[in-house]
């Protein structure tokens, strides 16, 4: 007996942790690479075979590599969660002035609440030790979100901008004495109704901030043409 437990008790952990749920394929070929062959795919594998092997010898390689696999597991979950967010989050995007497809966005409350406690979750799981083994997959969504919320930061700006405008360069007047910057307004407007008829027929959050890469530089773009506007209106004003 005592013979038997000396066999038996080291190849137990090995047992549990090769049984672990969370390896993947990924630790599997850590795994067979430490020991020199393949054992996920053998249907009739069994304990003698382990110790016949040596496979114990290795305990605490596979039990470190299982470790990890557990722990990669929970990052895992905390990354499904931001995942699913983004699946259904959509912009609130509502009708403007009862112009016929003319939109602008509506409350962004949650949806910046939502890029705030993500990006929070994203740099916790990012400062776990065991990030490696899925950190390009982590890094990728810390990306898309970024450059949604750099973009939606963009949008927001513009649309207020867009929205002080507006009314005042409906005016034949202003267009008369204000011709350079009506212009330029006038192509700020219409590249304006474009994304937001493309936001309206698509409003997923995801999509409207990130397909388009170039979008948050376009708003960007527009801002600066709006700033220039409103300082040649109040220059106009002035005299």
């Amino acid at each position: 007996f005592k013979a038997e437990g000396e066999v038996f008790n080291p190849v137990l952990p090995v047992i549990i942790n090769l049984r672990n749920e969370s390896i993947k394929e990924r630790h599997w070929a850590k795994i067979s690479d430490i020991l020199g062959f393949k054992i996920q795919d053998e249907d009739n594998f069994t304990v003698h075979d382990l110790v016949d092997r040596n496979v114990t010898k290795h305990d605490i390689a596979i039990a470190t590599i299982a470790t990890s696999a557990q722990q990669e597991s929970i990052l895992e979950e905390m990354m499904s969660k931001v995942t699913t967010i983004w699946r259904s989050a959509l912009l609130d995007v509502r009708p403007y002035k009862d112009v016929k497809d003319l939109f602008i966005l509506g409350d962004t409350t949650d949806i910046i609440a939502n890029l705030d406690d993500c990006l929070v979750t994203i740099n916790t799981v990012l400062g776990s030790r065991y990030v490696a083994g899925i950190r390009d997959f982590v890094d990728g969504w810390r990306g898309k979100l970024m450059h949604l919320q750099e973009t939606l930061d963009e949008w927001l700006t513009c649309q207020r901008n867009w929205m002080d405008l507006e009314t005042i360069f409906g005016s034949p007047d202003i267009i008369r004495q204000l011709p350079g910057p009506a212009k330029t307004f006038q192509a700020v407007d219409k590249s304006w109704r474009f994304i937001m008829k493309q936001t309206y027929d698509e409003p997923n959050a995801m999509v409207a901030g990130t397909k388009d890469k170039s979008r948050r530089d376009v708003f960007r773009g527009h801002n600066m043409n709006l700033d220039q506007i409103q300082k040649d209106l109040e220059d106009y004003l002035e005299t």
